[in-house]
């Protein structure tokens, strides 16, 4: 659910290169049939590459909470996109 939730509002109208890797995911509440689940993500930090500077690593936390405002799920990630000017070229 999350990753629909991600790739449909922000990965496939973006620059995305992909990512190197998922750093953590926590699971707190089990999600059940029924449950309505809100997604948001908060950027902590970026940096353009030493060796590509068109690239830009961002690291990124993101949750879920159920209909209730229950915190079920977090995940902390690098993810990849090209910067402005690589964009742009």
């Amino acid at each position: 659910m999350f990753m629909r939730l991600l790739c449909d509002n922000l990965l496939l109208q973006s620059t995305s290169q992909g990512a190197p890797g998922i750093e953590q995911v926590k699971w707190m509440k089990p999600v059940l049939a029924g449950d309505t689940l809100t997604a948001s993500m908060t950027v902590l930090s970026k940096r353009v590459s030493a060796k590509r500077p068109n690239l830009g690593f961002i690291t990124s936390t993101a949750k879920m909470v159920n209909q209730r405002g229950e915190q079920v799920f977090e995940l902390q990630n690098t993810g990849m996109f090209l910067t402005r000017e690589g964009a742009s070229a």
